[in-house]
């Protein structure tokens, strides 16, 4: 995975692992008490290796520093990085173009139509349209699209579903007993954070496949409890089955379950 996001080259991935990292060592820490302190001492050392290689390689060159090049990018370009610079004052442009857009009209401006633009985006790239021909309907932060063309109650829909996803995943998390259910239940709240942060900079919920990939994992976390009772009572059918026949049968494997 790291070598596919050193290779893509978007600043904000690395932003997203990190806080999908986060998120999860949150919920293991929850589910897991006993192992807590091993949790607190890997953070620890976690944090100390990656604070000494972001100051280490955030100036360097070469692939090996391009993750720390590419964090500290996104707060504090190089006065020498004037592509990355550039970026961000495009962002910052757009995202104020957006937020014109929206008190200009408070209901929404509709799908199909350019946001405005008080600050023209070709201030900063002349010749944008040759490299996006839909840079003036299509931000980078598509959260803040989502606002500009449905509005209030399309905003609202769209932040009641996320909210749902991941409360709701963080709740099934709590409650499933099966480990390698909990695991998938924990990645997919993890992913659904890191959904939010690269929407917010790197059109996310524009490409069609990580909305869908999105839903998918949000279709297996409502299925996650159901396969986990099962889980438990096949184990207590087996376990009924050993009292009192004296014989150990190994349980049929559950789909999707790390036995299948």
């Amino acid at each position: 995975m790291l070598v596919a996001m050193v290779a893509n080259q978007r600043r904000t991935d690395y932003v997203a692992l990190l806080v999908g990292v986060g998120v999860a060592w949150v919920l293991v820490f929850l589910i897991r008490p006993k192992a807590r302190k091993s949790l607190v001492v890997g953070l620890l050392i976690c944090v100390v290796l990656g604070t000494g290689y972001v100051i280490a390689f955030a100036h360097a060159s070469g692939t090996l520093a391009e993750p720390a090049r590419a964090i500290i990018s996104v707060f504090n370009p190089a006065a020498s990085d004037v592509r990355d610079a550039t970026s961000n004052l495009y962002r910052i442009y757009e995202d104020n173009d957006l937020k014109y857009t929206v008190k200009q009209y408070p209901l929404g401006l509709g799908f199909g139509k350019p946001f405005l633009q008080p600050q023209p985006l070709t201030s900063i790239f002349p010749n944008i349209m040759g490299f996006d021909p839909y840079y003036n309907y299509v931000p980078h932060n598509t959260i803040y699209w989502i606002w500009a063309d449905l509005g209030p109650i399309g905003y609202f829909a769209l932040w009641f579903l996320i909210g749902a996803v991941i409360v709701r995943g963080c709740i099934i998390v709590r409650r499933l007993r099966d480990p390698y259910f909990q695991v998938v239940a924990i990645y997919i709240v993890a992913v659904t954070f890191m959904e939010v942060v690269v929407a917010f900079a790197d059109y996310q919920l524009f490409f069609f496949r990580n909305v869908i990939y999105l839903g998918l994992l949000c279709g297996i976390l409502v299925k996650l409890p159901i396969l986990d009772q099962q889980e438990q009572q096949k184990s207590q059918e087996v376990l009924a089955n050993e009292s009192t026949h004296g014989v150990s049968t190994p349980p049929p494997p559950v789909v999707g379950s790390r036995n299948a």
